[in-house]
């Protein structure tokens, strides 16, 4: 079987490599300097006894086995970055570096090897669950087990309105038009709508109630947090977005992050082409609206769509798939409808919208997602949410205004 490198920068992987083994060596003279103290400690006593066994029996064999597995890590990272560049090399005829396929004898776990249990089974005062098994991957390098694809159906079409699921993080705003067309009235000015309320249509990592800093974070979940921080620095010029996220997510503040929601229409066209078809439809509804309504004159509707959901698949965009999979979008602004002139004409409208974007970034907890060279559970990540490492948070966006005309 096949596996992809993913096109991560070599040089950001080699980076990470000399920045893995800087902390093996740290932690191997950690290692020297606990022996030293408890071999020349004037500690004495049952409490001395007790934790000098504790560290020649458990912890000292914790920490070793740790920075073996942080200088594994880095070797592999070196030898992806090798294997790339020669697959490069392979495919294009030339030197230069870049995104390849490697065939099943190269290595591609990179720093996934940090974040399985290296660490050897370690007593911690409130543990979790223990991590879940990674999917197997498809031929893709796309793991068929990812957070997003249990979601993905019930994602497509819930898109997070007054009556879903959780209300805890709600994004307060009006209720949305009956069909996304307010009442029109004369002129050709309305005062715009704010995007109407959203609910997340699940509830993460919450589902049995509010579970942020929870249970205590072990030695282990710590290199586990900070070996993702450093796949997100590696990913960053690849998938930018997905990588802005992830270190949000590590930041631990929970607060509500903008998405850039013109790139994002920029860089899935069907979601693009969903959003004109809804435009569209809207300006042929508001002039049978207007027709119906015996106007004379120009007449002006808000804009205001109820929340449709969506889902950004490893087809169409990785950096949106792994930065936020399925979410919740809207249309909002106004749209004028001006009758024949001269009459016996087509009527016609003329609109001005916006496209709102809403998510929640959460783990299910079930399920493993690769992201770019690094292979990581989900169990993992909501983990780290659990343990007051990391932290859920609102994604919120807002296009810049759309302008479209048409007849009806």
């Amino acid at each position: 079987m096949t596996r992809n490198l993913w096109g991560a920068d070599v040089d950001a992987l080699r980076a990470l490599a000399r920045s893995v083994e800087d902390a093996a060596r740290r932690l191997d003279g950690l290692r020297d300097h606990v022996d030293s103290l408890v071999s020349t400690t004037p500690w004495r006593g049952g409490d001395a006894e007790q934790f000098q066994g504790e560290w020649s029996t458990t912890l000292r064999g914790t920490v070793h086995r740790a920075s073996s597995t942080l200088s594994d890590a880095a070797t592999t990272l070196r030898a992806d970055a090798d294997a790339q560049d020669e697959a490069s090399r392979a495919s294009s005829g030339t030197g230069s570096p870049g995104a390849a396929t490697v065939g099943a004898g190269a290595t591609t776990t990179g720093p996934a090897v940090l974040l399985a249990a290296a660490t050897g089974p370690e007593p911690s005062p409130s543990p979790g669950p223990p991590p879940v098994p990674p999917a197997e991957e498809d031929d893709d390098g796309v793991d068929d087990g990812s957070r997003e694809d249990q979601r993905q159906e019930s994602r497509r079409d819930t898109g997070g309105g007054e009556g879903t699921a959780d209300p805890t993080y709600q994004v307060p705003g009006p209720a949305p038009f009956p069909n996304g067309l307010g009442t029109p009235v004369p002129g050709t000015e309305v005062d715009p709508p704010e995007p109407p309320v959203w609910n997340p249509p699940d509830e993460g990592s919450d589902v049995d109630g509010p579970s942020w800093n929870t249970e205590d974070a072990s030695f282990g979940d710590h290199v586990k947090e900070w070996t993702a921080r450093q796949a997100a620095n590696a990913l960053s010029a690849t998938w930018p977005d997905a990588a802005r996220n992830l270190h949000h997510y590590l930041g631990n503040s929970g607060g509500t992050l903008e998405q850039p929601v013109d790139t994002m229409l920029a860089d899935l066209p069907e979601l693009a082409s969903q959003v004109a078809a809804r435009e569209a439809q809207l300006g042929a509804d508001a002039v049978r609206v207007a027709q119906e309504s015996g106007a004379d004159g120009p007449v002006t509707m808000p804009v205001n769509t109820d929340w449709k959901g969506y889902y950004a698949g490893p087809d169409q965009d990785k950096n949106w798939y792994y930065a936020t999979g399925g979410f919740s979008y809207n249309v909002s602004g106004q749209v004028t409808v001006y009758p024949p002139d001269p009459p016996g004409g087509p009527w016609r409208y003329e609109m001005d919208t916006g496209v709102n974007y809403r998510d929640r970034y959460n783990w299910d907890g079930t399920k493993s997602t690769q992201i770019g060279p690094l292979t990581i559970t989900d169990a993992e990540l909501q983990e780290f949410h659990r343990k007051g490492l990391a932290q859920e948070f609102t994604m919120v966006g807002s296009s810049s205004t759309r302008h479209s005309e048409g007849t009806g």
